[in-house]
């Protein structure tokens, strides 16, 4: 610029003629001074938070879009009397193109405050918009060539060209009028199809939180019940753990007074052996020396006198007897081994005939089972209970007298039916208890203790005892010993 000199850096897109009018070469033109001011204006204000700057700036924006389309229009369609610019150098084509260029970015820069925020909104209708504004300045500017081009070439006069414009224009905007209203249509038929769609999807989903908050009522009811029943659980607990402190200390006490007790029966045991049997022995020697030395002094009354003293004594020392053995067979722990039962029995049997002055019954006996148990103790029940069958049936003519076992649910039950005397089952209760009798002593002696030794034994061996009978028709005894013994001691 200083020494005149021109290196056409401004006629690298576009060759101008400068002598074609405009001021001196070089000058810029006015109207990119205006824009360049409005472009610098709004990269140094476009963060304002100012509503009316934002505006202000959007219509600057705008006018030199509109300026630099002006110009474009004006080379595009020859149109020489826009080229200067007010006595400075006319806008190049390259320059017009530049400067909307740089006017739609600005424009884009701003905030959604200005005057052509409608589109920039992300929403689809300004998307709608951007793009048919698009298409309008495509299709205009095309159209507005080829008329142009069509006078030129005279292929039609200029008021043909104007109708053919005119109709071209309005079939354009009738176009995107149409595609815009059918795509705003379409979108507020989906918008409907979608509210609608959201609200049975609301119905449903409020149909759910009802039947959710009800489920959720019921668990929190049942909550609320286990809690409660928690709570008891815990509080009953509490008064069961006290009563076991209780029970215990209860257990203790008793415990420590049956010692005490079974310390008193030891001693009542010692008394009976050694303080009893001193008298008795004195009182049947001497009933048997008045019997053996005085015999020729008595009379037939007195003899019957001095024999019930020496009966009644031996009865009396039985009866210690009896009474010993029971006190012991509480106290006595489990020694228990394999037993062979059949050679028991057999062993019991010739035992109880020896002692017996009967006559010996029938005995039928079957293949025993041989057990687990005490063999003292089992020896012991097997004594009392043949020798009670044996008893109960002397009286009967041709006395039958039946031993035998069977398998029961986890016990092997053993019996021994007689065809004697027999009890009634009225009085079965009394059975197994001490000195419980059935039968007067003149018509069957005893002790009435050896039932209830034997009861002793079998509840000691885990089992149990029962019998059934018939006045006149016999009895049967039946007692269970467990398969499974735990062998003690």
């Amino acid at each position: 610029y200083l020494v005149g000199a021109n290196f056409g850096i401004d006629e690298l897109l576009f060759i101008d003629d400068v002598s074609a009018g405009g001021g001196p070469p070089g000058r810029m033109s006015a109207f990119a001074a205006v824009a360049l001011i409005v472009f610098g204006t709004t990269l140094l204000l476009r963060n304002s938070s100012a509503k009316w700057i934002q505006q202000l700036l959007s219509v600057g924006l705008l006018l030199s879009f509109l300026l630099g389309l002006l110009k474009f229009s004006a080379y595009i369609f020859g149109a020489e009397v826009w080229y200067n610019s007010f006595g400075f150098a006319r806008l190049s084509a390259g320059a017009s193109i530049i400067l909307m260029l740089l006017s739609v970015g600005l424009i884009s820069l701003l905030p959604a405050q200005g005057l052509l925020s409608v589109f920039a909104q992300s929403t689809r209708s300004s998307s709608l918009a951007l793009k048919q504004l698009i298409w309008i300045f495509v299709l205009l500017t095309v159209l507005s060539w080829c008329r142009l081009e069509g006078e030129i070439l005279g292929l039609y006069p200029k008021e043909v060209g104007l109708s053919i414009m005119f109709v071209s224009t309005f079939c354009i905007i009738a176009s995107v009028l149409w595609h815009g209203t059918y795509s705003t249509n379409k979108a507020e038929l989906d918008n409907y199809n979608l509210s609608q769609q959201l609200a049975i999807t609301n119905q449903d989903l409020e149909k759910v939180n009802n039947r959710l908050e009800l489920e959720l009522q019921e668990k929190n009811k049942m909550l609320r019940t286990l809690t409660a029943r928690e709570t008891e659980v815990v509080e009953k607990n509490r008064i069961i753990t006290e009563l076991n402190t209780t029970l215990e200390q209860k257990v203790e006490e008793r415990t420590r007074q049956l010692q005490s007790v079974n310390k008193e029966l030891e001693a009542f045991t010692y008394s009976i052996s050694h303080d009893l049997r001193a008298p008795l022995r004195a009182i049947s020697g001497y009933a048997n020396m008045l019997a053996e030395d005085y015999a020729s002094h008595l009379d037939s009354e007195a003899k019957r006198i001095i024999n019930n003293v020496a009966g009644n004594a031996g009865m009396m020392g039985k009866l210690i007897d009896d009474l010993l053995k029971f006190s012991r067979m509480g106290r006595q722990e489990l020694q228990t081994e394999k037993i062979d039962i059949n050679q028991m029995v057999g062993y019991c049997i010739s035992q109880i005939l020896l002692q017996q002055n009967v006559s010996a019954p029938g005995f039928k006996i079957g293949e025993l089972i041989n057990c687990r148990g005490d063999p003292n103790m089992i020896r012991q029940l097997w004594l009392n209970l043949i020798s009670n069958a044996v008893k109960y049936s002397s009286k009967t003519p041709a006395a039958s007298i039946e031993i035998n076992s069977y398998y029961d649910d986890g016990a092997i039950i053993y019996f021994i039916k007689d065809n004697g005397a027999g009890f009634n089952m009225a009085y079965a209760d009394k059975l197994f208890g001490v000195f419980q009798r059935l039968h007067r002593n003149d018509e069957f002696e005893g002790t009435g203790v050896g039932l209830a030794l034997a009861k002793r034994i079998v509840a000691k061996h885990g089992g149990s005892i029962w019998a059934e009978g018939e006045p006149e028709k016999g009895a049967t005894f039946y007692f269970s010993i467990p398969l499974m013994i735990k062998d003690e001691g």
